[in-house]
C-alpha cells in the first residue's frame, strides 16, 4: 500500500477526511513547501522524530522555526538525539521528507510549536515528499494530544 494510501486511512480513523494535494515537484523542506504552496513559512508543519531514552518523541515546528536539542532535552529532563532515518520509519511508517505529523504506525509522544497556533490553518506532509495536506492547527494539536512546548531557537 502506498505511503499516500496508508496516511488516508490512517486520519480517517481519526474521523477526518483529508484533502491531498499532490505537488509537481519534491518539497522536501519547509522552504520548497511554503514556495510551491504560496503560504507562509511558518504554515508549514514539520514533522521531526527524536530518540529520547528508550521511547520516540514527535516534534512539531513550524516551518520557520529550528528546534534547540538543548531546550528540547530541558523541556523533557532527559537527553534527546534526532531519530535516524531508519528510526524515523519505525516510529511513524513513513520516510524523512514526507512524515506526516499525525496517522503514524506507532502512538508517539507529541511536543507542539506554539507558532503552529499563530495560523488557522497549517500544512503538513502526506507520506510523500510531494504530497501535502491542509489542516486547522487547532485540530491537529486535538489530534496529536501534544504539549505546547518552547523548544526553538
Amino acid at each position: 500500500m502506498g505511503a499516500n494510501i496508508r496516511f488516508v486511512h490512517a486520519v480517517r480513523a481519526a474521523g477526518l477526511e483529508p484533502v491531498i494535494q499532490n505537488l509537481a515537484k519534491d518539497t522536501r523542506t519547509a522552504i520548497e513547501a511554503a514556495s510551491v504552496l504560496g503560504c507562509e513559512l511558518e504554515q508549514i508543519v514539520k514533522s521531526l522524530v527524536f530518540v529520547c531514552g528508550e521511547n520516540f518523541l514527535l516534534v512539531l515546528t513550524a516551518g520557520s522555526n529550528k528546534v534547540n536539542e538543548s531546550k528540547l532535552s530541558e523541556v523533557m529532563g532527559e537527553p534527546v538525539e534526532r531519530a535516524s532515518p531508519t528510526q524515523v520509519r519505525e516510529a511513524t511508517g513513513y520516510a524523512i521528507g514526507g512524515v506526516p505529523p499525525i496517522g503514524h504506525t506507532k502512538k508517539l509522544k507529541c511536543l507542539f510549536d506554539p507558532l503552529l497556533l499563530s495560523n488557522e490553518t497549517v500544512y503538513g506532509a502526506a507520506g510523500t515528499p510531494s504530497s501535502v495536506f491542509a489542516i486547522s492547527s487547532s485540530t491537529l494539536l486535538d489530534l496529536t494530544a501534544g504539549s505546547i512546548e518552547q523548544f526553538t531557537e
